[in-house]
């Protein structure tokens, strides 16, 4: 006697084993554990400075790497401090966004057949799979129980296909059309992130350390169209706004509101820090306007001049080059030896080739200096310091998580499950197969397939129980 064995099922081909693999649950895990992680480092881990920092992008890496002793060289090494240009982030990235972009499709498919192309014989075959499932005997003849059936759970918001195969008629019912869409919106809300995140690492720009001060414009690097300047401020308090303007178009004031920053022509201002300045201007006799200049020229004769002190103790000079005098400026934080409690300028003037000041005055909020006629107007202030940026890749990263955000709600509040119902004939009246699929968000619905199968039990009250796939 031969024994005959059964052929073996075929191995699946490689291109489908990768296909499932790409698109399982387990990778897509992996991927946004290991996404979450350099986002943690990102914030745990000092971010190496735009180019337009001051200090050189190799020398700032070189001197953090070296507060990290003999760890930092292996964290420079894997990018870490500057994770935003890293390549194996950027690879990262770019395979959460195609396993995002595959998933999508998956979605997008069992949608449409679950909503446009039902097949409920198709779906009575398959969910001979699904874990829930309870059995009923009722009376009656197969088409009116079966649209008994699907009338009541039409009345409950359930969508309802019917179709006959043979001697039984099969059912489908869908409980939420939007918990169906939730998983694509959801993903596509994810994808339209992440192409926002890649449009503002591609086309925007930050530029840091930036000095505003009232009558001071600054002109970006980055955009050399875009002038920024601080409004004047009242003596004793800080600039709380800031105006912006682009070439050709009017100048727009912004205060610094939400998270210290301000929006304008394109670009987000953002306020990191403040200090102390000094507005000096000066009239003759005749009350004509004098022009001021920086000792070291750095700028042209102008008729009011804003020093800025970016450091306790600073000082600044100036010259009024009418009448060759030099001024002094040195800023204090405060002089309680002398009594004064808050911010305080030592102004002196030295003639031409002299040690000795003729003028030595501290000021606090303002004073008028008297010298060969000419009243020199000092007014204290501030200025601030703040980085411009372009992102526009903002908005779309701002829209694709809301729209993720929104389809998880979604989920939550009305998640999607499938009751496939196969109604046929038995001795005495007909048999009812009710077959419930869920998503993990509707706790309820092994509760809900044992409530409901209860209704319609003439004897016993059957429970939905498990069983494996």
């Amino acid at each position: 006697m031969t024994a005959q064995i059964p052929p073996a099922a075929p191995a699946p081909h490689p291109v489908d084993r990768l296909y499932r693999l790409a698109a399982s649950d387990r990778l897509l895990a992996v991927v946004l554990g290991l996404t979450a992680l350099a986002l943690l480092l990102a914030l745990l881990l000092p971010q190496a400075p735009p180019a337009s920092a001051q200090l050189s992008a190799e020398r700032w890496l070189a001197e953090t790497a070296s507060r990290y002793g003999s760890l930092g060289a292996l964290l420079q090494g894997a990018g870490l401090f500057d994770l935003r240009h890293s390549p194996w982030l950027l690879a990262l990235l770019g395979l959460l966004a195609f396993i995002l972009l595959l998933r999508l499709g998956l979605a997008v498919q069992g949608a449409w057949q679950r909503l446009r192309r039902v097949d409920p014989s198709a779906t009575a075959h398959a969910a001979q799979r699904w874990p829930l499932h309870a059995e009923i005997s009722l009376e009656g003849e197969v088409e009116a129980t079966a649209a008994e059936l699907a009338e009541d759970l039409h009345s409950e918001g359930w969508r309802v296909v019917s179709a006959a195969d043979g001697n039984a008629l099969h059912l489908v019912a869908e409980r939420s059309v939007w918990g169906v869409l939730a998983t694509p919106l959801f993903y596509l809300g994810l994808l339209i992130a992440l192409a926002g995140l890649w449009l503002g690492q591609q086309a925007g720009w930050r530029e840091v350390d930036l000095i505003l001060a009232p009558g001071q414009p600054v002109r970006l690097s980055q955009d050399d169209k875009i002038v920024l300047a601080a409004s004047p401020a009242p003596v004793g308090e800080s600039v709380g706004r800031v105006v912006v303007q682009r070439d050709g178009q009017p100048a727009r004031e912004r205060s610094f509101s939400f998270l210290d920053a301000a929006y304008a022509a394109g670009i987000l201002v953002r306020r990191t820090g403040e200090g102390q300045a000094l507005n000096v201007s000066a009239r003759d006799a005749g009350g004509n306007a004098i022009s001021l200049q920086p000792v070291d020229r750095s700028g042209p004769p102008q008729q009011s001049l804003t020093l800025v002190f970016d450091q306790p103790r600073a000082e600044r000079l100036f010259m009024a080059p009418t009448s060759q005098l030099v001024f002094s400026v040195v800023a204090f934080p405060a002089l309680p030896e002398r009594g004064f409690s808050g911010p305080t300028f030592l102004v002196q003037a030295f003639p031409p080739d002299q040690q000795t000041p003729i003028a030595n005055q501290f000021i606090q909020d303002g004073a008028d200096l008297v010298i060969d006629n000419v009243v020199y107007t000092l007014t204290a202030g501030s200025f601030i310091t703040a980085e411009a940026s372009r992102n526009p890749g903002l908005a779309l990263s701002i829209a694709g998580g809301g729209l993720a955000l929104a389809a998880a709600l979604l989920a939550l509040g009305r998640p999607a499950g499938r009751l496939a119902l196969t109604v046929q004939r038995q001795r005495a009246g007909v048999q009812v197969t009710a077959r419930l699929e869920s998503t993990a968000f509707w706790r309820q619905a092994a509760q809900w397939l044992a409530a409901w199968s209860a209704t319609y039990s003439r004897e016993d009250r059957p429970s939905a129980r498990r069983v494996s796939p």
